[in-house]
């Protein structure tokens, strides 16, 4: 979401918790939420349990959350 824009794609060892990291020492985003929402990605990639709804509504609603927070930092970074 935000590596692209600001040039810092997750290099080929990295795993989602350390890209994740990396980002948010570098953007001014709630890091726990952040957090959150990769678990959550993590939960319903990896796992063999169907999400729930309101598992589901959650991601979703932090993402919407997260996503301008992240646009706006980027676009406000000094190039």
């Amino acid at each position: 979401m935000c590596g692209s824009k600001m040039g810092a794609e997750r290099l080929n060892f990295e795993t989602a918790h350390e890209f994740m990291q990396r980002m948010v020492k570098e953007l001014p985003i709630d890091g726990a939420a952040v957090e959150e929402f990769l678990h959550t990605y993590e939960e319903a990639r990896f796992s063999h349990h169907e999400m729930t709804r309101e598992r589901y509504e959650f991601a979703i609603k932090t993402f919407t959350d997260l996503y301008p927070r992240v646009d706006a930092s980027v676009k406000a970074m000094p190039k």
